[in-house]
């Protein structure tokens, strides 16, 4: 395994340091719809100790336009079922997502392979490819990068939604229709500026009006996207 670790280590600066390795590899940013299923041989949880399982993980970028993108990551891995199953354990989901106007799906292609990173900005949340002959995923999980797990994921039911977001202190409510979807917002606190006549700042007020997160359900209540104003 010392290989293994020793080329997550190169792919985590590869990524790193993209800008300035342009004259030898070549990076394309994925704002757009797209989906595609990468396999992998090697597994690495954030800090945990890269192990050798074999699955396949899902991407998909759902585009906002100038808003951003939406990226879900979900992965199977036949033999880690098989570990939670007969230890007892319940299985945890294995679903990621990132959400934002500075999200993006980057496909980066060199002379030891392509590798598909999930960033924002520069920050890492997921690298999957082959490198080096080596079908790899690593959830990166940085800080700043503002991860998700399966606390909000497609199908959740707007109560569901309702939920989890309770207790947050916040205003949850139906905005507006696009097309067959339902939008509801969340908004959340901010101070904004009240001017006086004469066009200066005369004092400041709170209140929670500012969007947070739109979730978009179909006519079933389903949660189908979402995006998040970060």
């Amino acid at each position: 395994m010392k290989k293994i670790s020793f080329l997550l280590c190169v792919l985590f600066c590869t990524f790193a340091n993209m800008q300035a390795q342009q004259g030898q590899s070549k990076e394309e940013y994925i704002d757009r719809n797209f989906k595609i299923d990468l396999p992998f041989e090697v597994l690495q949880i954030s800090d945990e100790s890269p192990a050798p399982l074999k699955g396949v993980g899902h991407i998909e970028v759902i585009n906002f336009g100038t808003l951003g993108n939406t990226i879900i990551l979900k992965y199977e891995c036949p033999e880690l079922d098989k570990y939670f199953k007969e230890s007892g354990q319940e299985k945890p989901h294995y679903y990621y997502s990132w959400s934002g106007k500075n999200v993006h799906l980057v496909k980066v292609v060199d002379p030891n392979g392509i590798v598909y990173g999930i960033v924002r900005g520069n920050k890492q949340g997921a690298l999957l490819g082959s490198y080096d002959g080596v079908k790899i995923m690593k959830i990166v999980n940085e800080e700043g990068v503002g991860t998700i797990n399966y606390d909000i994921h497609k199908g959740m039911s707007r109560a569901e939604v309702e939920r989890f977001l309770g207790g947050l202190g916040m205003k949850f409510q139906q905005t507006r229709n696009v097309g067959n979807l339902r939008i509801w917002t969340l908004k959340w606190f901010q101070l904004q500026d009240v001017y006086n006549i004469f066009g200066e700042v005369d004092h400041a007020e709170l209140n929670n009006d500012r969007k947070y997160i739109d979730f978009y359900f179909d006519a079933n209540d389903k949660l189908v996207k979402w995006i998040i104003y970060i």
